[in-house]
């Protein structure tokens, strides 16, 4: 079976950068065979790294979960990395199958390159540094 999102990604924007969850989010992972459920109430930068933001809001959102101390399932940070690619992969399926060849070569490109810099970013920037119900305030203030 395929990865897919279970639910739609519904966001309260906070501040421009950090947005809460207004819903549960859930997202089925091939690669771990389980659902990740993000609850509401989540508070996530979506994509951490401004320069390589893009539109990939929801597989931002399960790395976020995944890189948390108590998330659920526990997982390396080179597998949240792949989870991350992966969901970037589900997203495109869903809007650009149909797209030239160019388009889908370029989306490949940049989903590895994003992937892989979020799996060599050193630890101490983001990577098991929160609780998965920390706060606005805590998130802002590192």
């Amino acid at each position: 079976m395929k990865s897919y999102f279970i639910t739609d990604l519904v966001l309260k924007n906070i501040d421009g950068v950090y947005a809460e969850l207004t819903s549960d989010f859930g997202y089925y992972s091939q690669r771990l065979d389980c659902e990740i459920w993000v609850l509401k109430g989540f508070i996530t930068d979506l994509e951490s790294v401004p320069v390589l933001r893009s539109k990939s809001k929801r597989a931002g959102v399960i790395h976020d979960y995944l890189s948390r101390l108590d998330a659920y399932p526990t997982v390396s940070k080179a597998m949240a990395a792949k989870i991350y690619l992966e969901a970037m992969v589900t997203r495109d399926r869903l809007y650009y199958t149909n797209a030239p060849w160019c388009k889908r070569l370029w989306l490949c490109v940049y989903r590895h390159f994003k992937s892989n810099f979020v799996r060599y970013v050193p630890d101490f920037v983001y990577w098991k540094k929160h609780k998965i119900n920390a706060t606005y305030e805590e998130m802002w203030n590192g």
